[in-house]
């Protein structure tokens, strides 16, 4: 009975793990995110399979432009909207 016990406690870590949020990157030591840091990370899909329709700030053209992400595991330069990405991200040279 401890035996299955245990087996059920380390199955429901493994599966907790896979669900909380991972790091979103951009962030300082302190867990501030450093807005300039954030809005030049390149649009990352991450590792799941959902068709989400979101918004990375590119650095290069200095607009904000489409992609899918997957709905996991994702970074910080992922926005709901065109006007959301630019409000955090204009201001980047």
């Amino acid at each position: 009975m401890k035996c299955l016990f245990v087996l059920i406690v380390v199955a429901a870590i493994v599966v907790l793990n896979d669900c909380l949020p991972a790091n979103r990157g951009g962030q300082s030591e302190s867990g501030q995110l450093n807005t300039d840091e954030m809005c030049r990370l390149p649009p990352k899909k991450g590792i799941c399979r959902a068709y989400i329709e979101r918004y990375y700030y590119d650095v290069k053209s200095r607009n904000c432009k489409e992609f899918v992400y997957g709905g996991c595991y994702g970074n910080a330069n992922s926005f709901d909207s065109v006007q959301d990405c630019m409000a955090t991200c204009q201001h980047i040279k």
